[in-house]
């Protein structure tokens, strides 16, 4: 069984610039992908490169770009624009009369950061930590072969197979980490069907013929009044009075609760 756990990421600055880095040339392949395919997509009515082909073409093309990462990293970025094309295909298929798909958008100059998945060679687990390798570009740019991250306490045991840098605006960053468990079968007889809801956040059942409700109706009254104090700092914000603070407070305080509801 593959589980994740995903954490903001509390390293040092120049961590979180290599980070920056990472992600905005991962931003750069992956638009120099989308505008290959999208070409492709018209000028050959309405198909599109197979995922080989289009690293291949990116590879030979646009190589000193392709060089920026370690070569397993490029290629994920570029196989990810290939699934992205395959969900809006499978998303025009079904799609209504009265409904609209639009093929991947590009990612915004200077905004747009994409994730960047390591993996494979890229990736090498030790004791309490993590090792990410870094391509030619960067050692050079940052001065280090390698990126050394500090796994959770409660993963050192688990095999970790991918590691995943998920961009949070421009200077912050959350880790994920992908790895695999024995799925353990249950040795009991009974089990219990679980139902989420709103109202009722979970209806259960067991096979015993027994019933019983978690609400959720104060978890969406706190969803409800971050929703009404969020929209009431945005404005301020709009007509050039600064709460950010209390933004950034109200924020905290929704995510604490969501994880207090959780447990």
């Amino acid at each position: 069984m593959i589980l994740s756990y995903s954490e903001k990421f509390q390293g040092e600055n120049l961590e979180k610039k290599i980070f920056y880095e990472i992600c905005s040339i991962a931003k750069c392949i992956y638009n120099s992908s989308l505008y290959n395919q999208r070409q492709y997509y018209r000028e050959s009515e309405g198909k599109y490169l197979e995922k080989t082909l289009l690293y291949q073409k990116i590879r030979d093309e646009v190589s000193r770009l392709y060089k920026k990462l370690n070569s397993w990293v490029s290629q994920r970025i570029i196989f990810q624009v290939d699934l992205d094309y395959q969900n809006f295909f499978k998303a025009f298929k079904v799609k209504k009369e009265y409904q609209i798909v639009r093929p991947p958008k590009y990612k915004k100059k200077g905004k747009g950061l994409v994730p960047v998945v390591f993996a494979g060679p890229a990736l090498k687990q030790e004791e309490k930590t993590l090792r990410l390798s870094l391509s030619k570009y960067l050692r050079n740019k940052f001065g280090s072969k390698f990126l050394t991250i500090e796994i959770p306490s409660f993963l050192e045991e688990k095999e970790i197979s991918e590691v995943t840098i998920i961009p949070i605006g421009y200077s912050q960053f959350e880790i994920k980490y992908t790895y695999e468990v024995e799925e353990k079968k249950s040795e009991g007889k009974e089990t219990i069907a679980i139902d989420l809801g709103l109202n009722n956040i979970a209806a259960c059942v067991t096979t015993k013929g027994e019933a019983f409700l978690f609400s959720g109706k104060w978890l969406k009254s706190q969803n409800r009044f971050f929703n009404k104090k969020a929209a009431e700092f945005q404005s301020q914000i709009d007509t050039e009075k600064n709460p950010l603070k209390k933004m950034k407070l109200i924020f905290q305080k929704k995510m604490l609760s969501d994880r207090k509801s959780v447990v």
